[in-house]
Order: C-alpha cells, then sequence, then structure tokens
C-alpha cells in the first residue's frame, strides 16, 4: 500500500468525510461542493470530481459565479480511494482539459497532504496567477482534497499579499472564521508566518543594510508579475517611478540650484523644515517598503525630495552603478571618440564599458528623467546649472566626487537634452 492509498484509510474511503458538500457551514459556494466564500473573489473548496460536476451543474454555476480559475493544490494520484476516486487519464478525480474546455484557467500547484512548500517563492508563484485572474475580475476556487489545510494555507497567504490582511494572526483568523477548520496543521500556521517574511523581503526597496544591485532586482523580479514585471524586467521600481516625475517638471533655475545645494551637503538652512522632511522621506519610505507606490504623488511638487529618494536608494547599493574603472574607461573612450563623426552620448559610453544590461537602463532612464530640467536651463542660457545637477547624479551613480568641469558631466548634460 503506498503513501496515497494509505491516506484514504483516515477520510473513510468511497465515503470521504471530506467530499460531503453537506457539511458546509452555511450555504455552500458552490451547490454541490463543500466550499465557503472566504473573501468576496476567493473560494475555499474539496476538490471537485467528473460525477459532481455533471450532477450539480458546476461548469454552469461558475459561469454565473464568475468563476475565472481553479487552483489545485493536490499532487496527481493523491487519496485515490476517496470519494469519486481519481481518474486515470488524469491522476486527478476530474479532468483539467475538460475545465479549460470552459474557459477556466487550471493551475497544478502541488505539495503533500498536510505538509507545507518547499520554498515560499513557490507560494509567491501561486500569488501571482491567483492576482491576475482576481485583477481581472473574476473568482478563484482554491482547493487540495478536502479544501481545509493546504488550501486554507495559500488563502492566507494571499491574504497577506493582497493587503486584505496586516499580520499572519489576521489572515489565519479570517480564513479560519470563513472556512471552518482551515490551515490544519501548526506547521501551516508557522508557514503563514514564513511567508509574510519572505513577502516583506521580497517588497523592501530600502533595507536597512547594504544590498546588491543584483540582489535588490531579483527581489523586485521574484515580487512582481505579469506587465509590471516586463515592464520593469531591467530597470529598479523606484528609478523608474522617480525619473517618470523628474521627466515631467517644470522647475526653474533657482528651483535647481536648491536641489544641488541641499543634495550636496544635506543641509538647508531651516532646521524644521530639514526635520520635517527628514521624518517625510522616512515615512515615504516606509510606504513604498510596504508597496504603497502612490506615495510618490507627494513630492510631483518637492523635486528635491524625489533626489534625495534617488540618492538614498543608490546609497544602499553595496558597489556603485559606475565603477572607478568604468570612469577610466569612458574618459579614455572619451577622448578617443570626441573629435570623430560618431554621435557621442554619454550611454554609447557606458554601453561600451564592463557595465550590466541594469546598470545600462538606470543611465538611460536617469538621462530621459534630466531631459526637462536640463533643456529648461539651458534655454534660459544657464547650462552651466543644468551641467552641476548632472554631475551631482553622476557623482551619486559612481560614489566619488566629480568636478563639474569633467568631460563626462558635460556629456550627460548635452545627452539629457537631446529629444527624448
Amino acid at each position: 500500500m503506498n503513501w496515497h492509498s494509505f491516506q484514504c484509510h483516515f477520510c473513510g474511503g468511497d465515503k470521504c468525510r471530506h467530499e460531503d458538500f453537506n457539511k458546509t457551514v452555511g450555504n455552500p459556494a458552490i451547490y454541490g461542493l463543500h466550499s465557503n466564500y472566504v473573501t468576496d473573489n476567493i473560494i475555499a473548496s474539496q476538490r471537485l470530481s467528473s460525477r459532481l460536476i455533471q450532477q450539480h451543474d458546476i461548469y454552469a454555476q461558475f459561469k454565473k459565479h464568475k468563476v475565472f480559475a481553479i487552483v489545485n493544490l493536490q499532487e496527481r494520484g493523491e487519496h485515490p480511494h476517496c470519494g469519486d476516486g481519481n481518474l486515470i487519464e488524469s491522476g486527478f478525480s476530474y479532468s483539467p482539459e475538460e475545465v479549460m474546455s470552459h474557459n477556466i484557467n487550471f493551475y497544478n500547484f502541488f505539495w503533500r497532504d498536510m505538509s507545507t512548500p518547499s520554498n515560499a517563492q513557490y507560494v509567491m508563484n501561486i500569488m501571482h496567477v491567483m492576482h491576475s485572474d482576481i485583477e481581472k475580475g473574476g473568482k478563484v476556487l482554491v482547493h487540495c482534497h478536502a479544501g481545509l489545510g493546504r488550501t486554507g494555507l495559500i488563502i492566507a497567504c494571499y491574504l497577506l499579499y493582497s493587503k486584505f490582511s496586516n499580520t499572519p494572526e489576521e489572515a489565519i483568523n479570517f480564513t479560519r472564521q470563513h472556512r471552518a477548520k482551515s490551515i490544519q496543521t501548526q506547521n501551516q500556521v508557522n508557514y503563514v508566518y514564513i511567508f509574510h517574511e519572505y513577502l516583506i523581503k521580497s517588497k523592501c526597496v530600502f533595507p536597512l543594510e547594504k544590498q546588491t544591485l543584483k540582489d535588490s532586482m531579483f527581489r523586485q523580479r521574484c515580487y512582481l508579475s505579469g506587465e509590471p514585471y516586463r515592464v520593469l524586467r531591467n530597470i529598479p521600481k523606484i528609478i523608474d517611478c522617480v525619473c517618470k516625475i523628474l521627466s515631467q517638471s517644470r522647475k526653474s533655475c533657482s528651483d535647481i540650484n536648491q536641489i544641488i545645494k541641499r543634495n550636496q551637503s544635506y543641509i538647508i538652512e531651516d532646521p524644521d523644515r530639514q526635520h520635517n522632511d527628514q521624518l517625510l522621506l522616512s515615512d515615504i519610505k516606509n510606504r513604498i517598503n510596504d508597496d504603497d507606490w502612490g506615495i510618490l504623488s507627494m513630492i510631483d511638487d518637492r523635486l528635491d525630495l524625489g533626489f534625495c529618494l534617488l540618492f538614498d536608494w543608490l546609497s544602499t547599493l553595496s558597489e556603485p552603478i559606475l565603477s572607478d574603472k568604468n570612469i577610466q574607461d569612458m574618459l579614455e573612450m572619451y577622448d578617443q571618440i570626441r573629435d570623430t563623426s560618431i554621435n557621442l552620448t554619454i550611454q554609447l559610453l557606458v554601453s561600451r564599458c564592463d557595465v550590466g544590461k541594469v546598470e545600462c537602463e538606470i543611465i538611460a532612464r536617469m538621462t530621459t528623467g534630466l531631459h526637462n530640467l536640463c533643456s529648461m536651463t539651458s534655454a534660459s542660457n544657464e547650462p552651466q546649472v543644468g551641467i552641476e545637477l548632472c554631475c551631482l547624479v553622476l557623482s551619486k551613480l559612481t560614489n566619488t566626487v566629480l568636478k563639474k568641469n569633467n568631460p563626462l558631466c558635460t556629456l550627460f548634460f548635452q545627452t539629457t537634452i537631446l529629444k527624448k
């Protein structure tokens, strides 16, 4: 007798106590299935079977309830003697192909009954597919065998992922209130806390300790999904978002001088304002770390804070975006190319150095972000202000103090004022 068959002895075999919708507390979410709505768009359920699907017209109910997807957490072949048993061709108690033929998405993420997933990113991937269908206005039905242990674990994790719940305890309690006896073992309870910690780390943009750019991008790629993942695959979200705000700016030269002055020394004339700004920056960073990017609207009229955010993020990196060797190589190439017919830009020099794709994208995004500010200084016949701003940015990217007469600062400025 294998493990899967052994499990059935504890469930009741063909009279499995977990596959009886009459045991549902309250009205079943889907008639014919032991199922409950946990939230307005998530259903916890026992496993389906071909017989139940036909007998209770489950697909018609799915259409009525706008169920867009089924998340199956079972291993193939598990609980083979429970209820209606498993189909030979699929290894499940129903046909995934038949499900998909009714325009319902089917996902199978599995691990052994009564246990926990092997790693938190596996659960994050489940969060991504659930969120995709829920974002489209659909509902997701999650099931394992009984729809209690693994199902409850995943739903509690989604409540944290979607910010429906703020703490693991809240998520677990809410899930159990709406799906009685769910999250069955202490290990499953503990895993919700483990996932919560992983979620916090994955969202974190401003960590307390130094981070490598590679680690920062790895976390971002693990957390994002869908279109945001595609768009931000090779650019840190903080760079992308702040540079978009900078690119819409219409500040004056005096405003830019204030930005330069503040970010060169972090000293402003009004100590009270300095203190308040530091508190505001701290709050913005904490909100970003909790994936609340809407908070950036506060810097639309405070570009000095926008630059502070960029530079604070750069200061979290253990290595600069451009190394001393990169700068030296760029200066040498500058001397070789400047009198030729080649269209010389800062991106061209960076691309010819030993610089990664993400670093190149950061430089390119910075030049786009600074376009309006630098173009305005040029139009106002004060290009030195724009050059000084570019020198400040380049110094932060290299983690060294560059003088504004450095030819790379001038080239950076000239690149920014090119047509976007």
